[in-house]
Formats: C-alpha cells, structure tokens, sequence
C-alpha cells in the first residue's frame, strides 16, 4: 500500500501526526509486516495483513485524509504456483 499526500507543511498543520496509524492499524486486527517512509518523496509504504477490507479501511482512517491510497490486494505465488502444478498433473 502507498500513501501519497500533498505539500508536507500544509499536512503538519492539518494532521499533526501520522504516528496513529500503526495503533490503529493493530486496533483493527491488522497485521503490519513491514512500514516504511520515504519523507523527500512524501510516500509512505505499507505491507499490511489482513482478511477484512473493512479493518484495513479503519486502520488507515488517520491517514486517509492525506491523500490517496493504493491498496494492492496478492496472494501467496507459492501456493498459487503449487495449486496449479496439482491442477495441470
């Protein structure tokens, strides 16, 4: 997931933090593998864990006003590439 927001001071004085969103993110049941920030670029990065959208959506809620979202829903290549192997044999 991606998070891109606008001119970093005008977000300063209209959300005073970003921290809120890995607590709430784990309020919601998330699972937070990986976060990272790329604070030039204004972009922040998430792999995020979860079977319910509806939890992912009130994880980001701090965030959602920022900007706009990337969510990219995978599943597991290994699983999926064995699944297929099985099916083809």
């Amino acid at each position: 997931t991606t998070m891109r927001k606008p001119a970093l001071h005008t977000m300063r004085r209209r959300f005073p933090t970003h921290g809120a969103v890995l607590p709430a993110l784990a309020e919601n049941g998330v699972n937070v593998v990986g976060a990272w920030v790329d604070p030039p670029g204004h972009d922040f990065f998430f792999v995020l864990e979860t079977d319910d959208y509806d939890a992912l959506v009130e994880g980001l809620r701090p965030i959602i006003p920022s900007g706009t979202a990337t969510i990219q829903p995978v599943g597991d290549m290994g699983a999926t590439v064995a699944k297929r192997i099985a099916e083809e044999s």
